[in-house]
This record gives C-alpha cells, structure tokens and sequence, in this order.
C-alpha cells in the first residue's frame, strides 16, 4: 500500500470517528415534543436576531417551559455547550477583522451563540439546575478560556442560592482577576445571583472598589448599595470616592452617578447630612 493511499485512509477513517464521536453525543439529547434539546435552546437566539414574525419574549418564554419540562436531564448537553469553542484559525481572523474595521458589527460566532442559549436555559432552570455545579465550579476554576469561566459563573449566578458551593471559588475569582475586569464583573455578578453571605461578600467588594478597571468599580458600588445596611463599613471608602469623583484629572461622572444611588441605601443618613441627593 503506498503512502497516499495510506494518509486517505487515516484521514478518512479521523473524519468518520468525528462523525461518530458527534452522533453518540447527539444522540443522548433529551427530547420535548418530538424536537431535541438543542433545537428547543435555538429559541434564545431572539435576542440576537429578532425575527420579522413573532415575540421575542414569546419564543423565548416557549423556550423556558421546554428547558423546564426537560429538567436536570438537561444538564450533560448544556455542559457540552458551556465548553464550546470556535477553531483558533477563525477567531484570529474574526479578532484580526474587527481591529482593523472597529466600526463593524461583530456577528455571534457558533461558540458564542452554544454558551449564550447555556446560559439562557440555566436562568430557566434556576434551582433545577444545581447538579451541574460540580462541572462549573470545575470549568470556572480551571479552563484556560476566560470567555468559557465567564459563561461559567454566569450559569452559577442563574442556579442562584442552590449554587452556594460555588461561592469560595467566585469569591477568590472576583479579587484575583485584576488583569480581566470583564470576568472579574461576572464573578459578581455570579455572587449577586447566589446571594453570597454579605460577611464574605462585603469585604471582596470593598477590595474591587480598588480595582484598575472602571466597570468593576461600579458594579462593586452598585451590588455594595443592593446589600443596603450590610455595607456599612464601606461607607468610608465610598465616601471618599464621591468625593473625588467630581474633580479634575479623576472626575469620573459615571461613577458618581451609580455612587449618589448607592450611598443613600447603605447609610440614608450620612447621604443626607452630605446631601447625597
């Protein structure tokens, strides 16, 4: 046998275990009305292309109630999704495009589009949801794409207090990921939606107050005021920032704003006597 004939074969036979390897996963996919599970989540892409014809919010609602007849048989198949990936080869043209034409519109990649109905289909789950908290916790503590541990946590955040096991990990994420402030907003964020203990909440928080990236000061600010009188010992700090926020090189109009909303919940009368409007 020569060696062409030889190289088709490998190469055949590669292409033909692909296949397979796709089917048998398929093939285990719950199935509501007759449709499977991943045709069902195709449902959320409303969101991204909004139909001619139709709700959004109907078609997404039809969605829920097919994700929630399916239940935590669900899970295996919104795990696999989680994980997805677009090929190296694509997303450096794609990254390489969009530098060059930062006017474009990005489209959703496949990755993209597999990790958002994930997402979609565990805030319908909510609690139901709870045994893939292992495999989250795992893909969020370990898996070296930070666009994979961001659908991560977010996907914790929608199971809610069910995924308190969770909160150890999003906790040490959310003050360890000061080069991604965009991961770092998901971890709490992912917090928020578990309702972190504020005893263990409120001390990372005041931490990310400190944090490089604007977006994170903010959503620390905003989710410190949603915890009311719970963040009183941040009060200090918030302060302070309130206080430069409004000058010179540091004047950050958007900060201010979330902070004159935040303060007056978390100390109404401190906020007053400064008249914190």
């Amino acid at each position: 046998m020569n060696r062409r004939v030889r190289i088709g074969i490998i190469c055949g036979t590669a292409v033909f275990l692909a296949a397979l390897a796709s089917f048998l996963l398929r093939s285990d996919e719950p199935v509501y009305k007759g449709k499977k599970l991943s045709s069902w989540l195709q449902g959320y892409d409303v969101w991204f292309n909004i139909p001619p014809n139709g709700n959004p919010a109907d078609i997404s609602h039809q969605t829920d109630v097919a994700v929630r007849a399916v239940g935590s048989n669900a899970i295996p198949t919104l795990i696999r999704m989680i994980r997805a990936r677009d090929l190296t080869w694509k997303t450096k043209i794609l990254h390489w495009w969009f530098s060059s034409h930062p006017s474009s519109q990005q489209p959703a990649t496949r990755a993209m589009l597999s990790t958002m109905r994930a997402h979609s289909a565990f805030s319908a789950l909510g609690s139901d949801g709870v045994a893939a908290v292992p495999d989250l916790i795992d893909i969020y503590t370990h898996d070296p794409s930070f666009q994979v541990r961001m659908a991560a946590a977010g996907c914790l955040g929608n199971i809610g207090p069910a995924a308190s096991n969770a909160v150890p990990v999003l906790l040490a994420g959310a003050t360890s990921q000061i080069t991604n402030g965009i991961l770092t907003m998901q971890a709490i964020y992912a917090l928020r939606g578990i309702k972190a203990p504020p005893e263990l909440f409120v001390p990372v928080l005041i931490k990310c107050l400190r944090d490089p990236y604007a977006g994170v000061q903010s959503t620390a600010v905003d989710t410190l005021g949603d915890l009311e009188t719970n963040s009183l010992s941040a009060v200090p700090i918030l302060l302070r920032m309130y206080q430069v926020s409004d000058y010179g090189a540091v004047r950050k109009p958007e900060l201010k704003a979330v902070l004159e909303r935040a303060i007056p919940r978390i100390d109404p009368k401190t906020a007053a006597e400064l008249g914190i409007p």
